[in-house]
């Protein structure tokens, strides 16, 4: 027993030294501004591969639809919405040298950029009938604010898909400065539903709950090699990336 208490007291302190070196790394990236798309760096690249796979599971719901893209970064995201043939797309974002980089990076005739404070948009009500926010609400002052404009600007029925981090997951690798409202995933979900009443959960890089020195390794794995595909949430499973699927009721 107390060999066994031994190996895992040793193997606790392993994988934290892991996750802290982790940190420090993916917290010196975080720090510039920077395109992931054309990073150096393969781990930014990866995260920019993550991305473009959130962007394809909300293609799903743009098919004909007036679409929100809040906010757009670079606009590579657009790439992968407008495949699925949507009647229109306004893309926001509230960086001047971003939207320019935007409209370079991809510019068609149902694509739209605007200069937009996502907290207070300038869209008549019921304007769009799907709002994409893929990795934004962490970046905003006022979530719930972003969260009530959205729910003005949809359509009845319309259709949010909202990404966020897993605080709780984030938390142990990297703490990018912009990230200043991230939520465990029980406080998104609870958020959503006092906003919307309603919202289908989704895992991107899931996996099962294990003793925490193991998900401080499998977390660490799944952060870098995951495959990326974004899968309904199950019980007894964290995921780095909370995905949801909201009904404007």
């Amino acid at each position: 027993m107390m060999l066994k208490d031994g190996i895992f007291a040793t193997m606790r302190k392993c994988t934290k030294i892991i996750a802290a070196y982790l940190k420090e790394c993916l917290s010196g990236l975080f720090k510039k501004q920077v395109n992931f798309r054309d990073a150096d760096n393969w781990i930014l690249r990866r995260l920019f591969y993550y991305d473009m796979i959130r962007y394809q599971f909300a293609s799903r719901f743009v098919g004909g639809k007036r679409v929100l893209n809040a906010a757009c970064g670079y606009g590579d995201g657009c790439k992968e919405l407008i495949k699925n043939c949507p009647k229109r797309i306004i893309s926001v974002d509230i960086n001047n040298g971003i939207l320019s980089d935007a409209i370079k990076n991809v510019n068609l005739p149902n694509l739209e950029y605007i200069k937009v404070d996502v907290e207070k948009m300038p869209f008549n009500n019921k304007y769009f009938d799907v709002v994409v926010s893929i990795e934004t609400i962490e970046h905003l002052s006022s979530p719930e604010k972003f969260l009530k404009e959205v729910k003005r600007v949809l359509i009845k029925h319309g259709t949010l898909v909202l990404s966020t981090p897993n605080k709780t997951i984030e938390k142990l690798f990297c703490n990018p400065p912009s990230h200043i409202s991230l939520f465990k995933t029980d406080q998104i979900k609870s958020l959503l539903m006092k906003c919307f009443g309603n919202c289908q959960h989704y895992h991107q890089r899931h996996f099962i709950r294990k003793p925490i020195f193991l998900n401080y390794i499998h977390a660490a794995y799944v952060l870098l090699f995951g495959s990326g595909k974004v899968v309904v949430a199950r019980k007894n499973y964290a995921a780095l990336t909370n995905i949801f699927v909201v009904k404007n009721n």
